[in-house]
């Protein structure tokens, strides 16, 4: 019988053997440029690991007593995490219950939001006006 313990332990191995490619969050980001490129809309580091853990939930569902799907989802989900946690927070100016000044909308174009192309940036703001 296998403890969750171990499993976490053994998600932490292979995390630290996957630095062979480098931190795990960077190479999740480096995908998610990829996937960007392929769906043709933003795509980020924490949602790759989400769908990521979507494919092991599909494949612990078909053959639960295999270890690998339990110990990729822990590490997925540590991957993610620690991903997510690398954004920045957003903006005060761009929560739906805060309007924008002209001035603020100025400045906000100039910044690139989550990876967001400036477009799509634009288009989330004029929502909130």
């Amino acid at each position: 019988m296998t403890t969750a313990k171990e499993v976490l332990t053994e998600a932490d191995r292979a995390l630290e053997r996957g630095l062979l490619y480098g931190p795990f969050s960077e190479m999740l980001e480096e995908i998610a440029e990829v996937w960007t490129v392929i769906l043709k809309r933003p795509v980020t580091g924490h949602e790759v690991a989400l769908c990521m853990i979507g494919l092991k939930i599909v494949r612990a569902v078909q053959s639960p007593q295999y270890l690998d799907s339990w110990i990729d989802l822990a590490g997925y989900a540590a991957g993610g995490a620690e991903s997510a946690q690398a954004r920045p927070p957003i903006p005060e100016a761009v929560k739906p219950e805060n309007k924008l000044s002209v001035e603020e909308l100025e400045s906000l174009l100039k910044v690139e939001c989550y990876g967001l192309p400036y477009k799509e940036v634009a288009r989330l703001i004029l929502e909130r006006l």
